[in-house]
């Protein structure tokens, strides 16, 4: 159950956006603020069907790249996955376990990408709903801060599995 959960959570973040956008779709202006600048004002406009299209196109696309990179993963030449002590890990001897765990560990990662952006598009649009149109600098930050602590998880947990070839037993 463990290995579905974060697909399933991915498909909930997909189903969440998508009722974001049938939600709030009559009550967004038609033009709408979809770029902001560091200080929370916005600096880039669109109209309200290409945001809804262009926030559901950002949300599934992402999710079925980030899918697919972990079926593909398995066909690239070693070359190309970049993880420590690489020659050892994905000897043909350990290959399948080491790229079974990241393509694991890479679904965890798709679907906090997916509730990353889920509360981004959250976040634009209520800021589309005020009279005076600006992201709220302290939620922004703290969907930032926390996608960047789930990244941070991945690359320590990588780093800590990875960093050391074990001792062999003759």
């Amino acid at each position: 159950m463990l290995k579905k959960t974060p697909l399933l959570l991915i498909v909930v973040a997909i189903l969440i956006t998508i009722g974001l956008a049938v939600y709030y779709y009559p009550q967004l202006p038609d033009r709408i603020a979809s770029h902001f600048g560091m200080d929370g004002k916005p600096n880039g406009w669109m109209d309200k069907s290409g945001f809804i299209g262009t926030m559901l196109g950002l949300q599934i696309g992402m999710a079925i790249f980030m899918w697919a990179l972990t079926r593909v993963i398995r066909k690239m030449p070693i070359s190309m996955v970049n993880i420590p002590h690489r020659e050892y890990w994905l000897h043909e001897d350990r290959a399948d376990e080491t790229l079974a765990w990241l393509g694991g560990n890479l679904n965890w990662v798709n679907a906090a990408t997916c509730f990353f952006l889920t509360l981004i598009f959250q976040t634009t649009i209520e800021a589309n709903l005020t009279e005076k149109v600006e992201l709220s600098s302290p939620v922004l930050y703290i969907v930032l801060g926390l996608y960047f602590f789930v990244i941070s998880i991945f690359v320590a947990k990588i780093l800590l599995r990875f960093r050391k070839i074990p001792a062999t037993v003759d």
